[in-house]
């Protein structure tokens, strides 16, 4: 079965495009869609209209853009999940047809904010092509995707920074006082292990740190 499929109608530069890709669970195939251009199935099913800047400023005069829109936001009641892809310059469009960018981005808001329809925009296809083989590739993986809830440092910490950095992921414990807990008991092994002499964070703190480092952990 097909997980990526391309409109028919599309370009042939996109079909030859994306038919030329190989990877390992690519299965491609063009068919004429109902609605969008792009029909990705995985852990979601995701329906995506492309348009070049120029169709879309044509489609918005010919009163088409927000009958396809609403098309693209009905693909909902069949488990789609929608998705408005603009490709090319459509700064360079907007002053080639002398468009003020507050109509343009307002059509783009509405979008958004009326239909709940994200939008993304990519240069030309050789960027709309990484675009959505990364998208394919997320969502027709089954290897769950780990983010890590702080950012890393920018560059090597010190031993201090490295300490107040790690006590600063207990909730309740900031800069200011992760540094008051180091002056008086220079390590976080000191501080985990003499909770009850620690007088610089209140009864609610002591018992959430004893909880993070007592708990068993297993992943679901």
């Amino acid at each position: 079965m097909s997980n990526f499929i391309i409109d028919s109608r599309e370009p042939a530069t996109h079909k030859e495009k994306f038919g030329s890709h190989k990877e390992d669970g690519w299965k491609f195939d063009i068919q004429t869609l109902p609605v969008g251009d792009y029909y990705l199935l995985g852990k979601e099913n995701i329906t995506i209209e492309r348009k070049t800047p120029g169709d879309m400023l044509n489609s918005v005069v010919s009163k088409r853009f927000y009958d396809q829109v609403s098309g693209l936001a009905e693909s909902r009641k069949d488990g789609n999940y929608p998705l408005l892809l603009i490709e090319g310059n459509l700064t360079k469009e907007m002053a080639i047809r002398n468009w003020h960018p507050f109509a343009v981005y307002g059509i783009l808001t509405s979008v958004l904010t009326d239909f709940k329809i994200p939008v993304f925009q990519t240069p030309n296809l050789e960027h709309t092509f990484i675009f959505l083989t990364s998208l394919w590739k997320q969502n027709y993986s089954e290897e769950k995707k780990e983010f890590s809830l702080r950012s890393p440092a920018s560059r090597e910490m010190t031993y201090e920074e490295k300490a107040i950095y790690l006590l600063e992921g207990i909730q309740g414990i900031g800069p200011k006082t992760a540094k008051k807990l180091l002056s008086e008991f220079e390590t976080p092994y000191n501080i985990f292990t003499k909770l009850d002499k620690v007088e610089v964070i209140n009864k609610r703190i002591a018992d959430e740190i004893r909880r993070v480092i007592t708990t068993e952990v297993r992943e679901k």
